[in-house]
């Protein structure tokens, strides 16, 4: 027995208001398969040149150790603040 046979079975079961929510989503597969179709695979790099990036982008990013010797955090009513900042105002 093939899957649409199978499929078919299951629908003869269902209620007319669930076959009507089963063809409404074929219908959805339907359109969404000639995209996919007609598709080209992507390649990595294309968008090079069209997107700034900064010089560092792939450079490590600074770990929470790096960072402690540069910020201070502090609680100012409940809450972390950085005290350079909770100094400016």
């Amino acid at each position: 027995m093939t899957q649409a046979e199978l499929v078919y079975r299951h629908l003869q079961q269902l209620p007319e208001s669930l076959v009507s929510e089963v063809f409404d989503f074929v219908k959805f597969l339907e359109q969404k398969q000639p995209r996919l179709k007609n598709q080209e695979p992507r390649q990595p790099g294309s968008a090079r040149g069209l997107i700034w990036m900064a010089d560092d982008f792939d450079a490590p990013r600074e770990t929470g150790a790096d960072m402690k010797t540069k910020y201070k955090e502090t609680a100012c009513s409940g809450l972390a603040v950085n005290i350079i900042e909770m100094l400016r105002h």
